[in-house]
């Protein structure tokens, strides 16, 4: 986030929210990722926001 806000403040708050979005929306549907990151530790899922890949594990 530090990366964007330091070129265009402004889309790292727009960024910021949708990550937070999607972070809420994954609360309700954990299993809504991708689960295709075997090749960095089984059991992972995925899922984008904007052009930034989310991994996390259930």
């Amino acid at each position: 986030m530090d990366y964007v806000n330091h070129f265009n403040p402004g889309a790292a708050i727009i960024l910021k929210d949708k990550i937070k979005q999607q972070c809420k929306r994954l609360a309700d549907f954990p299993t809504m990722g991708l689960l295709n990151r075997d090749e960095l530790a089984s059991g992972l899922r995925s899922f984008f926001v904007e052009d930034y890949l989310k991994i996390y594990q259930l």
